[in-house]
């Protein structure tokens, strides 16, 4: 199943039907299909009776006092995320463009969780390829520009008229991630230090 994001192109592969009705569920109304083209990013889920053993160090992150997941550094390359009701996904940080997971059935009967596993697995990747600035910057239709640009305005003018308001939500939710995760390590930092 392939699903375009704007400019980018997510692969979505798994071993089994159950998963992949799943997906067309939460994806609908989203095309899902495009001519040909080739991933960006690779999603692929698998479904196991149950998942593999943990990674061995404890987690660098947990989240909040429901502590659903739990994020584990093993090596620079990768990080493994665990999901409490059944999932363990390795997401690549070195570049990498492939996410690898397991799922258990346990995971797909609780209503959400799918796309909390495959949100929080893209996450990582979307970040690097600058989505949120992106998905702003084309929802600028051309035609916008160019009749600024009839009209008189010069490449200052319709940047901070035109350009600048339009991606401006789009600017704030990726202000809001850096702020969000600056403000984590500062206080891990404080907390060490």
């Amino acid at each position: 199943m392939l699903l375009p994001l704007h400019n980018l192109l997510v692969h979505l592969q798994t071993n089994t039907s159950h998963i992949e009705q799943q997906l067309r569920a939460v994806l609908a109304g989203w095309p899902t299909d495009r001519a040909a083209a080739t991933a960006d990013i690779t999603i692929k889920l698998q479904l196991a009776d149950e998942l593999p053993p943990l990674p061995a160090p404890t987690p660098i992150f947990t989240d909040g006092g429901d502590r659903i997941l739990h994020v584990y550094q093993i090596d620079e390359d990768d990080a493994w995320l665990y999901f409490l009701d059944g999932g363990l996904v390795r997401v690549p940080l070195n570049g990498a463009t492939t996410i690898d997971g397991v799922v258990t059935a346990g995971l797909l009967g609780v209503n959400g969780r799918l796309e909390d596993v495959l949100y929080t697995s893209l996450a990582p990747l979307l970040r690097r390829h600058g989505l949120f600035l992106l998905a702003g910057l084309y929802s600028i239709p051309s035609t916008v520009h160019e009749a600024a640009a009839i009209d008189g305005a010069s490449a200052w003018q319709r940047f901070r008229y035109v350009t600048l308001p339009t991606i401006f939500p789009a600017l704030m939710v990726s202000g809001l991630f850096a702020f969000i995760i600056s403000w984590s390590q500062y206080i891990l930092t404080l907390l060490i230090g």
